[in-house]
């Protein structure tokens, strides 16, 4: 959807994987509640923040900070307008940091002595999608949320594990959407898709735990014929038409026909941006 021109605001603590630590990554951000240098841990020449994905690492944690808390500000100000949240559990497992006593997002390939791999509770889980959803309509109560689970093998955890994680997202997940309370939230099947619909190894990428890049492709395209309304689908188009082209370099050191291909460019973003005015495209 980014590529496409949507206006998308990815999670700021990158990738997290289990519901607790999701749930308490948007009370962080609900809060605005800043990090300190204090909550960095220190590992191979880099500061890292143990609720946050290894893209984010630095050696200065000054800098580490500063990136961080301006990414908490910017999510803030983003949910309180957002239409959608998309909300992608991918594992029940969690890993508890023995030291700050409490349940974390990312190792950083610290010794695992240092952690204890605990399977979250069905009361854990459920819990954790209750407060996501409490800490979201905290920020913009019309905000309609939609819960995928991620079909993404965590093959670490070993087939059986792997199957029992996700049946527990799934089964506390769907207690949760029928229960009352929850109307606008809403379920996108991308897990059984993969698992049940395409069912075949080749739908994955060379490691068999990631789905392929046309298994990505095909889940898009089903989300999008079932959820875009007509203006969306429409830009849709036209944002994968102008990405395809804005990634064809021209191959040549003429700086006129270079300057010439720009500016083409910037006359297509434009004629999007004039019929489409939330559409978002980097300047050129």
């Amino acid at each position: 959807m980014q590529h496409c021109g949507f206006n998308v605001h990815l999670n700021p603590f990158g990738i997290v994987f289990n519901p607790f630590s999701i749930s308490h990554s948007l009370k962080r951000i609900a809060a605005k509640e800043h990090y300190t240098e204090t909550e960095l841990v220190f590992h191979n020449g880099y500061f890292h923040s143990l609720d946050h994905h290894g893209s984010f690492m630095h050696q200065d944690p000054a800098m580490l900070i500063r990136t961080i808390n301006d990414r908490i500000h910017a999510a803030n100000s983003f949910l309180r307008s957002a239409d959608v949240a998309i909300i992608t559990p991918g594992t029940a497992w969690s890993w508890y940091h023995s030291e700050s006593m409490r349940t974390i997002s990312n190792c950083h390939k610290l010794p695992q002595s240092a952690f204890q791999k605990l399977l979250l509770t069905d009361k854990e889980i459920y819990q954790s999608y209750e407060s996501t959803v409490q800490q979201l309509r905290s920020l913009n109560p019309n905000i309609r949320i939609i819960f995928t689970i991620s079909p993404v093998k965590h093959l670490r955890d070993g087939i059986q594990g792997n199957a029992v994680s996700k049946a527990r997202l799934l089964s506390n997940l769907y207690q949760f959407l029928n229960s009352p309370g929850h109307e606008n939230c809403a379920y996108f099947p991308a897990f059984e898709m993969v698992t049940e619909e395409l069912r075949d190894y080749r739908f994955y990428a060379q490691d068999m735990a990631h789905p392929s890049n046309w298994t990505t492709e095909y889940i898009y395209n089903v989300f999008k014929d079932n959820w875009f309304m007509d203006d969306a689908k429409e830009l849709a188009v036209l944002g994968e038409k102008f990405a395809r082209m804005s990634q064809h370099r021209p191959m040549t050191e003429d700086n006129a026909l270079l300057e010439a291909w720009k500016t083409k460019l910037r006359q297509q973003r434009q004629e999007i941006l004039t019929q489409f005015p939330a559409a978002y495209f980097p300047e050129i």
